[in-house]
């Protein structure tokens, strides 16, 4: 199935059907979020972080803090 996000920004409406994965995140939503902040002027992007297996770090930050931050986590 799919499943359907809307929300505002800065006062704009935004929306998009995703496909459903159950528990797991449709990563489309992560472009789209990045779109949506880059049309928005807003300063940082999300980020996902590789972290351990079956487990993601969502970030929003700049892509220096990203690098940083999985530097990091790989250790």
């Amino acid at each position: 199935g799919t499943r359907g996000i809307s929300f505002l920004c800065n006062g704009h409406s935004y929306a998009i059907e995703l496909t459903s994965y159950g528990d797991w995140i449709d990563p489309e939503i992560i472009d789209f979020m990045n779109d949506v902040l880059e049309k928005e002027n807003c300063p940082k992007r999300l980020h996902l972080l590789p972290a351990m297996d079956q487990i993601a770090v969502l970030v929003y930050c700049t892509e220096e803090q990203s690098a940083a931050l999985d530097a990091l986590i790989q250790g």
